[in-house]
């Protein structure tokens, strides 16, 4: 069961990132999400038990939306009133696996979206948190922090107007690079976790009004470089996306154009969701269909594997160099994958419920103990009959791959 908070996402990314090249505020992305919302169904939290690999029930969290895994627990969001037609404020908490504690770590008032970049060092948690999405002139984007010793959580800065889809990377172990998007600008931030301060890096020029111009797409970082996805556009028309690299210092190494990765203009200007460069391996995932997942040999890209817009990452705040998981979606096959970069070999398993082979996997999280938070649902398409989600919480030693 696809949730209204994902489906609402989605489609607040796409009227974001369709028409627009930088992402600023204009007239039409305000005339989109300015409509009428009373026809939107009510929104409820979801009762989400957890099990473990033998079907046994291990937990429960009753959450709305999103889902973090950290090293010993699951960072989650709640609506406060259990159910509502508009929310005003998101609370969060940590769920701790072990001793089964709910924490209330923190509430957002006006909390409106939050995407799916977040980056954990240092027993602390970042992410971005937009509120007012609905008008581009009063929406505020928090940059905000978990801190797990205290089980407290605060916002840091925030920026008004600001977009809510901005990228993050974790570079080396207390530095945290971002990307600011400003009228005609985009700028690539640095904010160091120790000392708090912020670092503008390097910035990009766009003119929103004629569509022209270049701006950071998303951001990764692996153990040496950093790489940015720059969209590059002349016209609506004229679009080309390229991977800059540079060193931890910001030194220039090299670029590489990427436009192949669609054919169609309107795919590559969109908003990208999941964006990685590790030891030359790339993968893009975008707001809408395209994804890609090659390696960079000399000056082009080679696809190492085919996908389709079911193929997604198994989502992590941590840095995972050693391998990075896929899983596909919606689909009755309960792929898993593992890209296995010491020997660059992309293997497969498949997860299924015990007990009911009708799940299928909805979502999937992962930390860097090699834990597997799988989120599995099912609704049949004809009768409208569900299953009630579950989350399932193994090891990925529990999983047998195969090339």
């Amino acid at each position: 069961m696809k949730s209204f908070n994902r489906i609402l996402a989605i489609l607040l990314c796409i009227l974001f990132t369709l028409p627009l090249g930088s992402c600023s505020a204009s007239n039409q992305e305000n005339e989109l999400i300015d409509g009428d919302v009373s026809m939107l169904p009510l929104i409820n939290n979801e009762i989400l038990t957890i099990y473990d690999i033998n079907n046994n029930v291990i937990g429960e969290i009753e959450h709305y939306g999103m889902i973090i895994q950290t090293e010993d627990s699951i960072v989650y969001t709640q609506l406060p009133d259990g159910s509502t037609d508009s929310i005003d404020e998101m609370a969060y908490y940590r769920y701790v696996l072990d001793t089964k504690e709910n924490i209330k770590l923190g509430t957002v008032k006006n909390w409106s979206y939050q995407n799916s970049n977040k980056v954990y060092v240092n027993d602390r948690l970042y992410f971005f948190v937009a509120t007012d999405v609905n008008d581009s002139q009063e929406r505020t984007l928090k940059f905000c922090e978990v801190d797990f010793k205290s089980n407290t959580m605060r916002e840091i800065f925030s920026d008004k107007g600001g977009f809510p889809y901005n990228a993050m990377a974790l570079v080396g172990n207390h530095k945290i690079i971002y990307t600011k998007i400003l009228e005609n600008e985009t700028r690539l931030m640095e904010y160091n976790v120790e000392t708090e301060e912020n670092t503008l890096l390097k910035s990009f020029a766009f003119d929103d009004d004629g569509l022209k111009g270049e701006t950071i797409r998303q951001v990764s970082s692996d153990e040496n470089t950093i790489s940015l996805l720059v969209l590059a556009m002349q016209s609506e028309d004229q679009v080309a996306l390229r991977i800059d690299r540079y060193d931890h210092d910001m030194n220039y190494i090299t670029s590489i154009d990427v436009t192949s990765l669609s054919s169609d203009p309107n795919e590559l200007r969109q908003g990208v969701g999941y964006f990685q460069v590790y030891h030359d391996y790339v993968y893009y995932e975008n707001f809408s269909i395209s994804r890609f997942l090659g390696r960079m040999e000399e000056d082009a890209l080679k696809q190492v594997a085919e996908t389709d817009y079911n193929f997604s990452l198994i989502s992590s705040a941590f840095n995972n160099f050693d391998k990075t998981l896929f899983y596909q979606a919606y689909t009755k096959s309960n792929d898993i994958y593992c890209l296995d970069y010491a020997d660059g070999t992309l293997k497969k398993t498949q997860f299924h419920a015990p007990d009911e082979e009708r799940y299928s996997l909805v979502n999937a999280y992962t930390d860097q103990n090699n834990h597997l938070a799988l989120v599995m649902s099912y609704r049949d398409p004809d009768t409208a009959e569900f299953l009630e989600p579950r989350l399932y919480y193994i090891k990925l030693s529990d999983l047998e791959f195969s090339a």
